[in-house]
């Protein structure tokens, strides 16, 4: 399968597949987890994401 294929197979809209960053009750409070998760939804990961996938993997837009 080509990138394209997949993102042909997996439509934006209404697409139940997503990778979600998941703790454990006792570290949900960790700096480190909060940070992980500023990060992740940063601008600049958008950016990365967008330019060396070329849309097989969608970036979450804040």
């Amino acid at each position: 399968m080509t990138r394209s294929d997949s993102t042909a197979a997996s439509p934006r809209e209404g697409n139940p597949y997503a990778n979600v960053l998941v703790t454990t009750p006792k570290l949900a409070d960790d700096p480190r987890i909060a940070r992980l998760s500023k990060l992740l939804t940063s601008p600049e990961v958008a950016k990365f994401i967008r330019e060396h996938y070329q849309g097989s993997v969608i970036p979450v837009d804040n």
